[in-house]
């Protein structure tokens, strides 16, 4: 048995269904996590930006390496890994976010507690 008869020709997943899948998620995982959206909106936007252009260059690398050494490209295999990396990225980037927006409030609320305790121990000062 040689390797070219174990071979598989056919695409491995169907594209319109993986990005279906991927926006559907997208959506599903924006409205979950709305309400460090706001509060961090650059923050979140910035790293996820940082997450796609780093798989974009990998992507690229890998795809130009694929068609350098096979003489073609399988462009179907690649976008079920990079739905599941965006989707990664995506998670990631809103996990990132609210972990920064419960930092902040922690440090807002340290702060109120410290005022408070200034102005109870110095009541004769306005």
């Amino acid at each position: 048995m040689k390797a070219s008869d174990i071979t598989y020709d056919e695409p491995i997943l169907n594209v319109k269904g993986v990005i279906r899948f991927f926006i559907i998620s997208f959506i599903v995982l924006n409205i979950i996590n709305l309400k460090y959206c706001f509060s961090f909106f650059v923050n979140s936007v910035t790293i996820l930006l940082l997450f796609f252009l780093i798989f974009g260059i990998v992507f690229s690398v890998f795809a130009i390496f694929e068609v350098y050494i096979k003489g073609k490209l399988r462009i179907s295999s690649y976008i079920g890994v990079l739905s599941v990396v965006c989707l990664l990225t995506v998670f990631s980037g809103m996990v990132l976010a609210g972990f920064q927006a419960d930092l902040s409030k922690h440090k807002a609320e340290v702060i109120i507690e410290s005022l408070y305790k200034y102005k109870a121990t110095h009541n004769e000062y306005p």
